[in-house]
């Protein structure tokens, strides 16, 4: 909806930033592509570009933490999928770990 100017992007991102602790890898596929989008939209500039990046690692930097940076026995195929599309995401926003 903030794409076609039906909502407005601050909304999406609000929306978005609630959604943190989901456990779920769909769930998380769909936001960040969503995310992704976004960013395609605004990568003319600069500033937001870098705004959007510091809000993704500061939005995923606790479910990485929570989810954790490494594979256990115990892990289903999504919840490896899900760590694995965390850890990508948050290292390619700039996450020192």
């Amino acid at each position: 909806m903030a794409l076609s100017g039906e909502a407005a992007t601050p909304a999406l991102l609000a929306f978005v930033e609630n959604l943190q602790s989901e456990t779920n890898y769909l769930v998380w596929s769909q936001i960040l592509g969503s995310l992704a989008t976004v960013k395609s939209v605004f990568s003319d500039s600069a500033a937001v570009s870098e705004g959007l990046k510091k809000f993704t690692l500061k939005w995923i930097g606790p479910a990485v933490e929570t989810i954790g940076w490494e594979l256990s026995a115990d892990d289903d195929f999504l919840m490896s999928q899900l760590r694995s599309l965390l850890i990508l995401t948050a290292g390619m926003n700039g996450h020192e770990k």
